[in-house]
Order: structure tokens, then sequence, then C-alpha cells
């Protein structure tokens, strides 16, 4: 049995939930901002501070732009100054964007953070993104981005493994050039994972080496279904089963009305990614509602909110405990990230759940012993894609 045991987080999302309500999802910015965004910051790197004395082994962020949704811009900057804050907690981004950012520059952050760690671990999670009005705002044609992702992605990993590199693909083109500080981890590539919403990113993913991060799904069952094609695809290549990485709210009180609240705060959390992505202009989601009215359509819609607490985790410690336990049994999450703050959840509350849970439910959770969550490294990748290539015909 592998000796490794669970990891536990927490993700802070920088949100600005009171004007996300009353003038973003309202496109209404006639009104002044109704909380302002330093305040929200200051409220969260409150929560921030707790996650290294409260016992919690990472701290999480997001990379979003341009609206009250996510403030975080530039996810290692944020981590940046949370690493000079700690001494001995790891970090991780859920996700770095990459269709979105320059190579190079990504590269060179990751670089430059893992020098100001000195030695911590950082979790590189990568993504291709999906909400429209941030692909228009850095004129970044969706279709494109795919393509885009896997090639930037093979881009940093050169970077940070080749002191040396050029790059010639089809939508980028790297002269020979340096990524300075170079790193100090000996090879940040196997530190790689990759989000998705699609089976076919998901394919990507096994195929990059990337191991499996689970942010943007809705129910356990889901996870054990996506990881079982997940790992498949890797056998393929003659790499081993690794062990997922999974993201999902959490709600710690003996306060039954507390409970009753929170899974209402998730769910307007989850109000504003359906504003946010356009969740509702997807086929399927059109498809469902189609035809109903009144009451009907009333019930539809109030059971796709419901879908957002089916991969958290409410109630007492106890409670709480169990749900998790049976949820690693059953998916074999090696890794947990617990969103602790959401909706209009008051800030001081946010602490009491994080203090609650560390002091009741993490002890036990970090007994528990898990698989493997390392990522190929880059170079076993490489020898992997030359092994699939076809063999050259004779003249």
């Amino acid at each position: 049995m592998s000796q490794n045991t669970l990891k536990v987080g927490v993700t802070l999302w920088f949100q600005n939930m009171p004007d996300m309500l009353e003038r973003g999802m309202k496109d209404d910015y006639r009104k002044p901002i109704i909380k302002p965004d330093f305040q929200c910051y200051q409220d969260e790197l409150k929560l921030a501070d707790l996650i290294e004395p409260l016992g919690f082994d990472r701290m999480w962020t997001i990379e979003h732009h341009c609206s009250p949704y996510g403030m975080t811009v530039t996810p290692t900057q944020v981590l940046s100054y949370m690493a000079g804050r700690t001494k001995r907690i790891g970090f991780g981004s859920m996700v770095i964007v990459l269709p979105w950012n320059d190579p190079v520059r990504v590269a060179g952050e990751i670089a430059l953070l893992d020098n100001l760690m000195a030695g911590r671990e950082f979790k590189i999670g990568v993504g291709r993104g999906a909400a429209p009005q941030e692909f228009a705002a850095f004129r970044t044609d969706y279709a494109e981005s795919r393509e885009r992702m896997l090639e930037i992605l093979d881009i940093i990993r050169i970077g940070l493994t080749q002191e040396w590199f050029s790059y010639d693909g089809k939508h980028y083109k790297i002269p020979r050039t340096t990524i300075r500080p170079r790193p100090l981890t000996t090879d940040l590539t196997s530190q790689f994972l990759m989000t998705w919403s699609s089976p076919e990113t998901r394919q990507l993913a096994a195929q990059s080496g990337c191991a499996p991060l689970y942010n943007n799904l809705h129910n356990w069952d889901e996870v054990v279904t996506s990881m079982a094609e997940f790992n498949g695809m890797r056998h393929a290549n003659g790499w081993d089963d690794l062990a997922p990485t999974v993201a999902g709210p959490i709600y710690c009180s003996y306060d039954k009305e507390k409970v009753r609240q929170a899974r209402e705060w998730v769910k307007m959390t989850y109000d504003s990614s359906i504003w946010h992505y356009g969740l509702f202009n997807q086929p399927s989601l059109r498809k469902f509602l189609a035809g109903k009215t009144g009451k009907e359509l009333e019930e539809a819609i109030e059971e796709i909110r419901g879908q957002s607490l089916l991969l958290g985790a409410f109630g007492t410690p106890e409670e709480v405990l169990e749900r998790l336990v049976q949820a690693q049994a059953k998916t074999k999450y090696a890794e947990l990230i617990c969103h602790m703050n959401f909706g209009l959840m008051p800030n001081a509350e946010a602490q009491e759940n994080m203090t609650l849970f560390a002091q009741k439910v993490l002890p036990e959770l970090k007994k528990l012993k898990v698989g493997n969550t390392a990522s190929v490294p880059f170079a076993e990748v490489e020898r992997a894609r030359k092994a699939q290539m076809p063999e050259p015909t004779a003249a």
C-alpha cells in the first residue's frame, strides 16, 4: 500500500459576491461598487493567514479576469505574496488558464515562485478556460483554445527543463531563449495537473501526462467514471494509475440553521458560475429546460442549482468527516481542496468554518493512505510520443 497520506488544502477565490449580485449579474453598472474590491481582498487574506497555523497542507487559488466573479488575475502573484507570509505550506493553481497567457511569461512566473518558495511544493494546475467574456477580453479565439493550450503546455515544460530552447508551432514560434531564474526544484514537470469539462480535453489531459484535477464536476460518481477512463488512456503509454485531486465546498458547524444557510450560499455561488460561464446557453441545459414554464421551470432550475451541493460536505464535524471518508473510499482522491468561504458568508463565519474543520475533521482525514498524484515528467512524455510515431516508409 502507498505510504502517501491525504493532503488537504484551502482555495480562495477573492470573489466580490455583493457586487456580483447587485451589478454584475444584473449587468447594471450605473450604481457604485457595492463592496470595495480592496475590502474583499482584506477579508480573504484573513482566511489565507489561517491556512498554515490551522494545519492545512496547501493554499490554492484560481485565475479569472474582468468581473467580480473572481479577481485573482495572476495566481502566481497571489501565491508569491502568501509564500512570503508563511513557512511550511505548499501552494497550487486551479488553474492557470493557458490560452489567455504568454507561455514564456508563465514559465518565468512558475520558476520565480519555485525559487521564492525555497523547496516547498507548487502544484501547477492548468486548463483551457471557458468564459466567453474572458476569451473576448484577451482577443483569443475559443475555437483555437485546445490547440493553444497544448502548445503552451509544451513550451512551459520545455522552458522549465531545458536551459536554452526554441519552439516552432502552429500558434507560437519562440526564438532561442531561456527562463531565468532557473527552477530550484529538480523537475517541476512532475507537478502539473490539468482540469477539463469535456471528454475531448480529458483525453488530451491523459495523453499529456498531467495529473487529474477536478474543480468543475458535481458528484462523486462522475469522478469515479471519469477517472476510470482517464487512467485507461494512460495505460496506452504504459503509465500507472493516478489518484485525483478534488475540489468542493465544505461547511462545518453544529448549528443546523447555519448549515442550511451555507447550502443556499453554495447555490448562490453556483448561480454566479452559471452567469459567468453562460451555462444556460449550453445545448444540454437548453434541452433540459425546453418547454418548461411556471412552477415546472422553477423546479428544473432548482434541480440544476442543487447539483452544486453534490461534491461537497455540509453538517456537523462528524457528518462532514463521514461524507469525506466515504467519498475518498469511492473515488480514491489523494488531495482535497476545500472551498470554505462562498456566497455572502460573513468573514467571521468562514473563519469559524475553517477552524472547526481543522480541529475535528482535518486530523482524521490526514491519516488516510492514498495513491500517487505525480504527473509524468516531460522527458518521459516526449519518449512516449516518439514511440507512437509511425515508422518512416522506405523510398
